[in-house]
């Protein structure tokens, strides 16, 4: 597989967690959030035997630069870890750090920064999916609860199977040029993750592979609670 570079989306302000700091750069067990994520997933490609190299880009907003290069100063890690600046949205974040994915990258994994526990086997599958040919990997967890789809014009709802419904993770992984081909589309409020944009560039079918219930986003401060017990849990 060669070089898998992943792009690591840190730029959000976290207004739903209410924070003094938004939730990727808080502590989780004395390291960055940030950091776990970025050292859960390097180990998991380190165990993909064709995986030759990982690096790490990851976009964040102008006003967190000081801190973040702070947080890597005290808490140093063995990662390879380039900065960027991302933009209003998860998309314009990802498109800025895919100008900085060298041309000798084979395979981009797209994460999101508040996810720090991502086991060795979401990774592996992913990695595992892209190399049987996918245009594109995501981890993805069958719903605990019942769903329902609401009707945006009549306010009404109807239940879903459950059965059939996937609740999407990252790290979502797709080739290079896949990744920059479906980037060349123009903003749309549907791009919600990047398999969003691939799908709705036409390149083909997105495989689903496992994905973990520890791999859980940290939203509110009761994340950072949660995110502890499943971190001793995993380990």
């Amino acid at each position: 597989m060669g070089k898998v570079s992943v792009i690591v989306v840190a730029a959000g302000t976290g207004s739903r967690f209410g924070g003094q700091l938004p939730k990727q750069f808080c502590l989780l067990e004395g390291r960055p959030v940030f950091l776990r994520a970025i050292e859960s997933i390097a180990q998991g490609l380190r165990k993909t035997a064709a995986v030759e190299a990982v690096e790490f880009v990851m976009a964040i907003s102008p006003q967190m630069r000081t801190l973040v290069d702070e947080l890597l100063a005290v808490y140093a890690t063995d990662e390879t870890i380039t900065l960027t600046y991302g933009g209003a949205t998860r998309w314009e974040s990802v498109k800025n750090a895919l100008t900085l994915v060298g041309d000798d990258t084979e395979y981009v994994l797209v994460h999101d920064a508040a996810r720090p526990i991502v086991e060795d086997k979401v990774s592996i599958g992913v990695m595992e999916a892209l190399a049987g040919g996918a245009v594109g990997a995501i981890p993805a967890v069958v719903p605990s609860c019942s769903m329902r789809l609401l009707d945006k014009d009549s306010g009404e709802s109807h239940s879903l199977d459950r059965s059939l419904c996937r609740e999407i993770q990252t790290p979502q992984g797709f080739p290079l040029e896949v990744l920059r081909q479906a980037y060349h589309l123009p903003y749309r409020d549907t791009f919600t993750d990047d398999a969003s944009v691939v799908e709705a560039a036409g390149l083909g079918a997105i495989a689903l592979s496992a994905g973990s219930p520890y791999n859980i986003k940290i939203t509110h401060p009761l994340d950072l609670k949660i995110a502890t017990l499943f971190l001793n849990a995993a380990d």
